[in-house]
């Protein structure tokens, strides 16, 4: 079994300095932060791209996923959500969504996980309601990562819409 660790975790550093800190503590595999700063789709460039297989190739580590859970680029951890109310905030989960899904393409990973549907205990919504929204969502984005063949993986966690598994 190997083992992999978040650059989410080294958001105070860079990319670089993060993949080769997850390496010497003796991590084979890497989480990739799909966020501010590490690989936000629309500022990851073509070279950024380039140096961060560079980095892994040369660290010899694995990518077991893409990590698109939070959103501090745009907003916060949560938000723009799955759930939103607006429908162009849910866009911009879905389009972000849709952009991963393309990056992990890219980098050859072959999951990306993601929230778990969003806040539900800010919302007097019906949960039904909240769940035929993030099956929507899922429904837009899921053609796609079967195309690219990358897993959709959901990260349950407390007071969002799927707790646990």
């Amino acid at each position: 079994m190997k083992l992999a660790f978040s650059t989410n975790a080294f958001k105070r550093y860079s990319l670089g300095d993060a993949i080769r800190m997850i390496a010497e503590i003796g991590y084979e595999g890497i989480e990739l932060l799909c966020d501010s700063p590490h690989a936000y789709p629309p500022t990851f460039k073509e070279r950024e791209i380039k140096s961060f297989k560079d980095q892994i190739a040369k660290f010899k580590l694995q990518v077991s996923n893409l990590n698109a859970f939070t959103l501090y680029s745009i907003t916060d951890v949560y938000h723009p959500s799955w759930i939103e109310n607006d429908k162009e905030l849910r866009e911009l989960r879905i389009m972000h969504t849709i952009n991963c899904i393309k990056l992990a393409k890219k980098i050859g990973a072959k999951n990306l996980s993601t929230e778990p549907g969003g806040p539900i205990n800010e919302r007097k919504t019906n949960v039904k309601y909240l769940e035929k929204l993030f099956m929507e969502g899922l429904n837009r984005i899921s053609p796609i990562a079967e195309e690219e063949n990358v897993k959709i993986l959901i990260e349950p966690e407390p007071d969002l819409l799927l707790e646990n598994s």
